[in-house]
């Protein structure tokens, strides 16, 4: 990645660890918010994207770190506080009708429910009172409509939805003091059509509205493009990006193989796979990562249909012409990770030991701002 290092700010190692959230410059209503949620001090991420955000000069930031290390936190803190700063300067509240002075932008309404939901937790138990609204497509448009018209001080919503609202004349961005990209690779990315949708957020925002990107992994070539398009752009880096988290076993499993080669029969041997491992593993929660939001729901519906109540990935297979091909498949993953397991779970025990404790904590603070699933 590009860049001096005047334009990124890391968390060393240990860094966060000696840090407490006054000396980054968080108020006493954000601490105080903080210590109603039981967060004591920041994460990695989370005091190197304070520390950026907070800093004088009002620089675009993008912040990246590893999925669970508290993105989210990160830039609602530091970007909230400044909104209660305006407030005290203006000595009233700053909420106006159809304006939301901070818009979060995320690629799917998931994401939105959780971001939504952390808002919440700030603002109902955490005290900082502030106005938070979704704007998802799937959803009543009347009813958003009325929300804007009501005022609400953070908007966060997919970029469909908030483009058709802009194009409406039901949102307004005058007043926008922050916008942020949440899963920038995703919005931005080159496979997905989000881009296009973004920019009218951007046209429509003042120049002085401050844009703030996160991510859990950073691509050069999305770096490069926000270089670009925003000069002068701070990067706030956590110490695992790009890293598996500590006390995660990486395993790879081999999917290749077979007689026939095509996108269907990737699928399948991968599906084929996955349930091996869930089978194997027995797992009360999962998480199954896709890179298209299409291969997300195939995903879906084939653990839908292979963990039905009494229907076993077996009596799918015998009702269909694929059963021999699938039955294979299994058994070939399976011996895949026969075969691999012992060398990989070493690799993944040494890995472990090489990290420093002090990450470990960094996902335990933020349980009861996880997403329940």
């Amino acid at each position: 990645m590009n860049g001096s290092p005047a334009s990124i700010v890391k968390s060393g190692r240990g860094w966060s660890g000696h840090a407490r959230w006054p000396e980054l410059g968080a108020s006493e209503a954000v601490v105080a918010a903080l210590a109603a949620l039981g967060i004591v001090r920041p994460s990695h991420i989370q005091a190197a994207a304070f520390r950026a955000i907070a800093a004088p000069g009002g620089r675009h930031v993008v912040l990246a770190d590893h999925a669970g290390s508290g993105k989210t936190l990160a830039y609602l803190l530091p970007l909230l506080q400044a909104l209660k700063e305006e407030e005290a300067l203006l000595g009233a509240a700053a909420t106006q009708p159809r304006c939301p002075r901070l818009v979060v932008v995320v690629p799917t309404a998931e994401l939105c429910a959780q971001v939504l939901r952390v808002c919440r937790a700030l603002s109902r138990v955490g005290g900082l009172r502030f106005s938070a609204a979704a704007a998802t497509g799937g959803r009543a448009l009347r009813t958003q409509r009325e929300t804007l018209e009501n005022g609400v001080d953070v908007l966060v919503g997919t970029p469909g939805r908030l483009a058709e609202l802009l194009t409406d004349g039901c949102l307004r961005l005058d007043f926008c003091r922050a916008a942020v990209c949440d899963e920038v690779d995703v919005l931005l990315g080159e496979d997905f059509a989000f881009a296009e949708q973004v920019r009218p957020l951007r046209d429509a925002a003042p120049p002085s509205t401050r844009w703030v990107f996160a991510t859990a992994t950073l691509p050069e070539q999305v770096f490069m493009d926000l270089e670009e398009e925003f000069p002068g752009i701070v990067a706030a880096l956590g110490p695992g990006l790009h890293r598996t988290a500590p006390g995660i076993v990486e395993q790879l499993v081999d999917c290749s193989g077979g007689d026939e080669v095509s996108e269907e029969s990737g699928f399948r041997r991968k599906a084929a796979a996955l349930f091996a491992v869930l089978q194997e593993q027995r797992a009360q929660r999962a998480i199954v990562f896709c890179n298209k939001i299409d291969t997300c729901r195939k995903v879906e519906n084939f653990l839908n249909r292979a963990l039905a109540k009494d229907e076993g990935v077996e009596e799918q297979a015998q009702a269909s012409d694929d059963a021999e091909r699938l039955r294979a498949d299994l058994a070939a993953a399976a011996a895949a990770r026969a075969a691999g397991s012992a060398q990989q779970q070493q690799q993944g025990q040494q890995q472990e030991q090489q990290e420093q404790p002090e990450q470990q904590g960094d996902e335990q603070q933020h349980q009861e701002l996880a997403p329940e699933t």
